[in-house]
C-alpha cells in the first residue's frame, strides 16, 4: 500500500474518531435528547455484564446412589451468555456484585432418594430431597435468589445415598442469571 493511501485512511480514521467522540461527550452531557435518562441507560446497557446459563445434567440414566457426596457436572449446555457456568467444574461462578436467579429440577427414577445440595461458595446453602419408595419418576424443582459478590461460586452436589436420572429428554437441568447489579 502507498504512503498516500495509509495517510487517507489515516484522516478518515480520525475523522470518524473525532465524531463519534464528540456524540458521546453530548450523550455524557444530556442524554443527547435532552435527558439524562438516555445516557444513563446507553451506560447501564454497555457496563452490566450479560449473565445466563441452561443447561442439562447428562444421557447417562441413572446416576447414584455413591458412599460420598458428587458435585454434579452438567454436561449439556444450551446457554451460556457471559460464560459463568463451568462444564468441567459444574460452577457457576458471579462475574459481578448483584442478585441472581437460579433455578434446578432433578428427575429421579429408582427407588432410592432424590435429593440436591445448593452449594454457596462450597457450603451447603440449601437441602432437597424427594423420599421415594417406588419406581415411578419424581421430580424436585425448586428456585432461589442470591446475592452473590464478584468470584462468588454457585453449584449442586448429589448427596451420598442419593440418586438422580437424565436422558436425552433432558429431565435434570441447572440454570441461572443475573438479575440486575448492585
Amino acid at each position: 500500500m502507498m504512503k498516500s493511501d495509509l495517510q487517507t485512511r489515516l484522516s478518515s480514521s480520525e475523522g470518524e474518531l473525532v465524531n463519534v467522540k464528540a456524540r458521546l461527550d453530548k450523550v455524557e452531557q444530556n442524554g443527547g435528547d435532552g435527558s439524562s435518562s438516555t445516557a444513563t441507560y446507553t451506560f447501564l446497557y454497555f457496563s452490566t455484564p450479560k449473565v445466563a446459563f441452561y443447561t442439562a445434567l447428562s444421557n447417562a440414566g441413572n446416576i447414584g446412589p455413591f458412599n460420598t457426596d458428587i458435585p454434579l457436572k452438567y454436561q449439556k449446555v444450551f446457554t451460556n451468555i457471559g460464560q459463568a457456568y463451568n462444564i468441567n467444574t459444574g460452577y457457576f461462578t458471579a462475574p459481578a456484585k448483584g442478585a441472581y436467579y437460579f433455578q434446578f429440577t432433578l428427575a429421579g427414577f429408582q427407588s432410592f432418594d432424590t435429593g440436591v445440595y445448593v452449594m454457596k461458595n462450597g457450603q451447603i446453602f440449601m437441602y432437597n430431597v424427594e423420599y421415594k419408595r417406588t419406581y415411578n419418576p419424581e421430580y424436585i424443582t425448586n428456585s432461589l435468589i442470591l446475592e452473590l459478590q464478584p468470584g462468588d461460586t454457585v453449584s449442586l452436589v448429589l448427596p451420598r445415598g442419593h440418586s438422580t436420572f437424565d436422558n436425552p429428554n433432558n429431565l435434570s437441568t441447572f440454570s441461572g442469571s443475573l438479575l440486575f447489579t448492585l
